[in-house]
């Protein structure tokens, strides 16, 4: 059995262990995957939780604005949910069939 502990930690001393990091990645069955992906990830999830981006600077260590914004991915989800879903309707983007802005088609 492989403990989480083994994938973090260097048996000698408690430093970050990468080697047990891919080792655990491996029999997870996951790929193209770093540890500092998972920095990545929880600063995006606690942007997504709602907490401003001063507490996640400094939870994080990113001292500019410029450094932190790396690592702010904002998904294909997010955009679309910033548009109303009513606004196909009022822009009439979503036709029936047979009617168009310019009348009736044949």
């Amino acid at each position: 059995m492989y403990s989480l502990t083994q994938a973090f930690y260097a048996a000698s001393g408690g430093e970050y262990n990468p080697k047990g990091f891919k080792t655990a990645c491996r029999l997870a069955g996951i790929e193209n995957f770093t540890f500092h992906d998972l920095r990545h990830t929880c600063i995006n999830n606690w942007r997504l939780q709602g907490h401003d981006f001063f507490r996640i600077m400094a939870a994080s260590g990113h001292k500019t604005m410029s450094v932190f914004k790396r690592y702010n991915t904002v998904s294909e989800e997010e955009l679309k949910s910033l548009v109303n879903p009513r606004m196909d309707t009022i822009m009439d983007t979503k036709q029936e069939k047979g009617v168009t802005p310019h009348g009736v088609t044949p």
